[in-house]
């Protein structure tokens, strides 16, 4: 199999002269009166010998961020009714990488091998732009925390008391009074817009809130005197079973094998053996 991705060379006047198929036979006479020629496509090189002539052979044994720059695609647009252009790899849209990909079969295999590899090109600079990302954010964020560490720190006492109260106290009446959503919390109760989603997240919040939510549920569970298991799943019965719980029994539920099995358990003032 030929690897050849492009096959040209450019004349001492500066005239690139380019064989794109296996009789493509170009040639070019120069400003000093000698003739240039290539020939051959992408199956074999085939050209004029003057010298003087600077070799413009792409093949896939070079880098791919030279092979993306060199091999160039015809395309007659989306719906085919345009003049024929010819656009570098490196510039094509991922989506019409793939659709050639896929309805092109008899493209020549080192482009499909081409390709292939700037699709996977892209995944890895993608891959690398979240990750540098990333590491930008977690840098800002740190800043962002030793800031207001220190904002924190130039509070007097009565300020910071001031500060703890009426945060907690909106914190209160979010959570457990009103029982809201973590956005009702933020954007009516604290009155904060759409920008501090996000904040709330990073300093924590979002957990807390979930974990007080889930809290609340499960002081309420403690509470209760029945307990019914009811299966609703392809090929279940329905009700499994139903227990009244006597005075002074209690329920608690404990995760186990990496919170991937639920127990539940029904004893005397809490006790159990897990």
């Amino acid at each position: 199999m030929s690897n050849i991705i492009r096959n040209a060379l450019q004349t001492p006047d500066g005239t690139i002269i380019e064989s794109r198929s296996v009789h493509d036979y170009q040639t070019h006479v120069d400003a000093n009166g000698k003739e240039y020629m290539v020939d051959g496509g992408l199956e074999y090189i085939r050209r004029s010998a003057n010298g003087d002539e600077i070799d413009l052979t792409v093949t896939l044994d070079d880098s791919h961020e030279t092979v993306r720059e060199a091999l160039t695609w015809g395309t007659r647009g989306a719906n085919g009714d345009q003049p024929l252009t010819y656009v570098k790899l490196s510039d094509m849209e991922t989506d019409h990488i793939q659709a050639c990909l896929k309805n092109v079969p008899g493209m020549y295999p080192q482009f499909r091998t081409a390709m292939e590899n700037e699709l996977k090109h892209r995944g890895e600079t993608l891959m690398e732009m979240f990750s540098e990302l990333g590491e930008r954010m977690a840098q800002a964020r740190n800043q962002y925390e030793g800031k207001l560490e220190l904002w924190w720190q130039g509070l007097s006492q009565q300020e910071r008391e001031d500060a703890f109260y009426a945060v907690i106290k909106r914190m209160y009446r979010s959570e457990v009074k009103d029982r809201g959503s973590y956005r009702y919390a933020l954007y009516d109760v604290f009155g904060f817009d759409e920008s501090m989603y996000g904040q709330g997240m990073n300093c924590g919040y979002m957990d807390l809130h979930n974990m007080i939510y889930d809290g609340i549920d499960y002081d309420k569970m403690r509470r209760v005197n029945r307990l019914e298991v009811i299966d609703h799943s392809e090929g279940g019965e329905g009700r499994e079973l139903v227990k009244y719980l006597e005075k002074g029994d209690s329920i608690e539920f404990d995760l186990q094998d990496d919170d991937q099995t639920l127990k539940i358990f029904i004893g005397n003032n809490g006790e159990h053996t897990p």
